[in-house]
C-alpha cells in the first residue's frame, strides 16, 4: 500500500488487529521494510501488537529522489569532520516527520516505536521531538552519532568503500559483493546462508529496482544530523536499547551510549548478534519488546491513577 505524507509517498503494510497496541517499525540505511520479515512481524502480533512497517523515502517502492545527485563520499567525510552543512534533498528530521505523518494517515494517535540502525536514530528523534506520540521506544543496533564512538571494523569499511558492480551489467558480481558484505556485518555464530542472502537481494531488485543513490542520500542526511545526544537526553518514555555484542558495523559501545544518555532506559546485550536480525534472535527481541510494552502500559495506568488522585 502507498500513502502520501510530508510531500512524498511511502509504501507500507500492516499485520494484526488495529485494536491491538500499535507498533511502528523503522528500517535502517537503504534497507527495505521486508527486512522486518513476515515471521518477525507475526511474532510481534502474537505478543499483542498491531504492526506497521514502511519503506523510508528513497527505499523500496517509496519515492526515490533520483532527481537529486548524491553527495560524494569524500565531501560527506569532510562535512562530518568539519561540521559544515550540506545542501541535501532531505534531512533526518524530514524522515522523522514521514513516520509521524504515516501514523496520522492511519489514525494512530500514539504508538510503540522500534527502529534499527539508522531507523534507531530516526526513532530517537521521534521520541524526543514528538514525545506525545510515542508510548515506548526500542532501538536496535543503533547509535547517538557521538563522534567519540568507535567506527566500523576495517574489514567492513573496505567493503563499504568498494564499489559494487551494477547488477544489470554484472548480476553475479553484484550478488557476490552483497553476500560478502552481509556476512561481514552479521553474526559469525549464526550466519545467514549464502542462498538466503542471494534470494533476498534478487527479491529486492525485482521489487524496487537498483537504487544506490538512495542509500547515499540517506547517509548524507544521517551524517548531517551528527551527534543527536542533546535530543536523546530529552527522551522520557520507557526505552529499551538492544544491541549485539559482536556488531562490526555499529559496535556495542554505540548502543551503550544511547543507554547512558536516556534516563531509566533498559540495556539488553544480545549475545552473538551482529548487525542483522537473524531469526535465531527473534524470540529474545520480541520478548524484550513485549516486556517493554507491559512496563509502558503499567506506567500509563499509574499516571492515570495519579491524575485522578490530583483531581
Amino acid at each position: 500500500m502507498r500513502v502520501n505524507v510530508n510531500g512524498t509517498f511511502l509504501e507500507y503494510d500492516t499485520f494484526g488487529n488495529p485494536d491491538q497496541a500499535p507498533l511502528l517499525l523503522i528500517s535502517g540505511l537503504n534497507t527495505p521494510m521486508t527486512r522486518w520479515t513476515q515471521q518477525f512481524c507475526e511474532q510481534l502480533v502474537s505478543s499483542g501488537f498491531y504492526v506497521v512497517r514502511y519503506n523510508n523515502r528513497d527505499t523500496g517502492l517509496s519515492e526515490h529522489f533520483d532527481r537529486h545527485k548524491p553527495v560524494g563520499l569524500l565531501r560527506l567525510l569532510f562535512a562530518r569532520m568539519w561540521s559544515f552543512k550540506l545542501n541535501l534533498p532531505y534531512t533526518m528530521n524530514e524522515m522523522v516527520k514521514d513516520g509521524i505523518d504515516l501514523l496520522d494517515k492511519l489514525n494512530i494517535q500514539k504508538a510503540h516505536i522500534v527502529g534499527r540502525s539508522m531507523g534507531g536514530v530516526i526513532a530517537q528523534l521521534m521520541a524526543s521531538g514528538y514525545s506525545e506520540r510515542v508510548i515506548s521506544l526500542t532501538t536496535i543496533m543503533s547509535t547517538t552519532g557521538n563522534r567519540r564512538l568507535p567506527k566500523p571494523s576495517i574489514q567492513v569499511m573496505r567493503l563499504i568503500l568498494k564499489k559494487a558492480p551494477h547488477p544489470k551489467k554484472n548480476l553475479e558480481g553484484y550478488l557476490q559483493h552483497r553476500i560478502k558484505y552481509t556476512k561481514a556485518i552479521g553474526s559469525t555464530r549464526y550466519p545467514t546462508r549464502n542462498e538466503d542472502i542471494r534470494e533476498r537481494i534478487i527479491d529486492d531488485l525485482s521489487h524496487s529496482g537498483f537504487n544506490p543513490g538512495g542509500g547515499k542520500r540517506q547517509l548524507a542526511a544521517l551524517i548531517q544530523a551528527g551527534d543527536i545526544r542533546i535530543a536523546t537526553r530529552k527522551i522520557t518514555c520507557p526505552t529499551l536499547v538492544l544491541h549485539g555484542d559482536c556488531d562490526p558495523l555499529v559496535p556495542l559501545v554505540c548502543g551503550l551510549d544511547i543507554h547512558k544518555n536516556i534516563k531509566h532506559s533498559k540495556m539488553c546485550v544480545v549475545e552473538d548478534m551482529g548487525h542483522s536480525l537473524h531469526d535465531h534472535f527473534f524470540d529474545t527481541i520480541v520478548r524484550e519488546i513485549r516486556l517493554l510494552k507491559d512496563a509502558a502500559e503499567q506506567s500509563c495506568d499509574q499516571s492515570d491513577v495519579l491524575a485522578l488522585q490530583k483531581a
